[in-house]
């Protein structure tokens, strides 16, 4: 006898080269469950080739059931969610019809022959033949230990799942209140990103603003110190030189003020127009700044009656000359010195008649 041998023939001769039963095997379980987990309420399990999976277990060794395999078969083929929320439906069912199809396989391949009138379709037991079936033990042994190992499997998967479900929502749940703990937290930051912006531009513009401030107080406080200067001693300045000098005073105070704001309106922001025109305007600087406008109006007037009084007499005269002359009948000085307050009380009176006015259209209209 030769003592030399290779692998492939101990393979051969001990029964380990499977490699073909275990593809098959692979296989025929691997469709049926895929199948099983499609539609698990119709599956019936019949369509499986149980003779090739009954003889595909002929020679294999019970130590190399190919558990892995079915193990990989389990794990990656999942049943869908509408299916695994269903009550009645569990992953299990498919080895306890594999289970149950295969038995009835049995009983067709090792039953005895008995007339169609004795034979029972709904019994629970059938005889069948003791010696014929003893012969392929060691092939029912191997497939009811893939079935028990599938239960297994199955079991492993589902107690998995369940855990996963628990800690899937236990983590849905965590991350739902750290969402709304980050959002409250992105909007806080975002308030202060805000306010620190404003707090960069709000020392310049407090500085600026009260620089701005600062200039009119001086310019409105230098203003009136020079008219009380000019209170005092009245009675020996002359008329067109007090009038003049005011009407430049008072426009300078005036366009220095209208500056200032002019600035602060532009460092903030903030309209400054009184017309009520948003971005780009059009409008006259009349209608933009009528009190600018009016009261510079105002004080031109007022200088050029200085100056007419100064061409009409060459020798300055003062307020106790001017009521000298009165009773040499020379009123012209006091006629244009009175000009200025009538011409702006008539101007207030026709303002509060044209918004007399307006108001009442603006009620007719509503009672029509």
């Amino acid at each position: 006898m030769d003592s030399k041998v290779t692998i492939k023939d101990i393979k051969k001769e001990w029964y380990l080269d499977v490699d073909t039963n275990i593809t098959n095997i692979a296989e025929i379980i691997g469709d049926a469950y895929k199948e099983y987990v499609i539609d698990p309420i119709e599956y019936k399990g019949d369509k499986v080739n149980y003779k090739e999976l009954h003889d595909s277990c002929s020679h294999l060794q019970p130590q190399l059931i190919p558990y892995s395999i079915l193990t990989e078969i389990i794990f990656r083929n999942d049943m869908s969610e509408n299916n695994m929320s269903l009550k009645d439906i569990a992953e299990t069912s498919f080895a306890s019809i594999l289970q149950a199809n295969y038995e009835k396989f049995l009983n067709d391949e090792y039953g005895l022959n008995v007339s169609e009138s004795d034979r029972n379709p709904f019994a629970n037991k059938r005889s069948i033949d003791k010696k014929k079936i003893q012969k392929d033990k060691n092939k029912i042994v191997i497939v009811y230990k893939m079935i028990e190992h599938i239960k297994l499997a199955v079991s492993q998967k589902e107690g998995l799942y369940e855990r996963q479900l628990v800690a899937i929502s236990e983590l849905n749940t965590e991350i739902d209140k750290n969402k709304s703990t980050v959002d409250k937290l992105e909007k806080s930051i975002n308030k202060v990103a805000d306010m620190e912006e404003s707090l960069k531009g709000v020392y310049p513009q407090f500085v600026a603003i009260l620089g701005i401030f600062t200039s009119i107080m001086f310019a409105v406080l230098g203003g009136f110190n020079e008219m009380k200067t000019l209170a005092q001693s009245m009675a020996n300045v002359p008329i067109p030189k007090l009038l003049i000098f005011t009407a430049l005073l008072m426009l300078g105070i005036n366009f220095l003020v209208f500056l200032s704001y002019n600035a602060i309106s532009k460092l903030t922001k903030l309209p400054l127009k009184s017309c009520g025109c948003e971005g780009a305007c059009k409008c006259l600087f009349r209608k933009k700044h009528p009190t600018v406008f009016y009261s510079s109006l105002f004080f031109i007037y007022v200088m050029f009656i200085g100056f007419a009084l100064r061409l009409y007499k060459y020798n300055d005269f003062t307020f106790r000359n001017m009521f000298d002359d009165l009773k040499n009948n020379d009123i012209l000085p006091l006629f244009l010195l009175s000009i200025p307050p009538l011409v702006l009380l008539a101007w207030v009176f026709y303002t509060d008649y044209k918004v007399k006015k307006i108001g009442t259209a603006e009620v007719k209209l509503e009672k029509k």
